[in-house]
């Protein structure tokens, strides 16, 4: 059996510490990331329904705050918003041509598609979660009614979590590998360094127990 010097082991301690950091981290991105990144997402569509909601009931319809806060909310997290009254007849909104978005809207809101998710339904809003066949999609909706019966209608992207986390996870891998290598260099160079004293001590040690008392440590 082969006897491994203080600094081969300390080397292999560093590797394998390194490698399991890379795992863990690729196991914990396969498990949870998507979770984290709906919550995130839902997260934001919900606050972004509810400052819309407030600019409303504060100023009313006046198009210069209701447009500014719409185009914000576009700008900022890719939202597209539409305000409707109660048949469907556009007050405003951040896309142009709204004719195939509203269709696809009203079967998100108005179906019984069991491929569409709801997350949350309570008396403030409406929050579901499905996939658009067309635009081949996934995409996540907030609605609720106003007092008078005007809508807030909040659509917003969800991009491909699984191709991203496959990718991510890649470039964890590779850019670990790099770091692994790097880190093993240095981590050679030092240990050489951290247990040359020691080796140093370890032979005075064995020269002691053979009475040879004349032997220095020059470390």
């Amino acid at each position: 059996m082969v006897k491994l010097s203080l600094k081969h082991k300390l080397s292999i301690i560093i590797a394998t510490v390194l490698t399991l950091v890379i795992v863990i981290v690729c196991i914990l991105n396969l498990t949870f990331f998507e979770k984290f990144y709906i919550n995130n997402r839902k997260d934001k569509l919900v606050s972004s329904y509810n400052n819309m909601k407030d600019v409303i009931e504060k100023n009313g319809f006046a198009e210069d705050d209701i447009k500014a806060e719409m185009l914000r909310l576009s700008k900022l997290h890719n939202i597209n918003v539409f305000i409707v009254d109660i048949n469907w007849k556009t007050a405003y909104s951040t896309q142009n041509n709204a004719e195939y978005t509203y269709r696809w809207l009203q079967r998100f809101m108005f179906s019984n598609d069991e491929s569409i998710e709801v997350l949350a339904d309570n008396n403030e809003y409406t929050l579901k979660r499905g996939y658009d066949y067309e635009s081949r999609m996934s995409y996540m909706i907030i609605y609720g009614t106003m007092t008078d019966g005007t809508q807030i209608v909040m659509q917003l992207v969800i991009e491909s979590i699984r191709e991203n986390v496959r990718l991510f996870n890649r470039f964890i891998l590779i850019t670990g590998a790099v770091v692994l290598i790097i880190s093993m260099f240095v981590v050679y160079i030092v240990a050489s360094k951290f247990t040359k004293p020691v080796n140093e001590l370890s032979h005075i040690a064995k020269e002691m127990s053979d009475l040879n008392f004349d032997v220095k440590y020059t470390g």
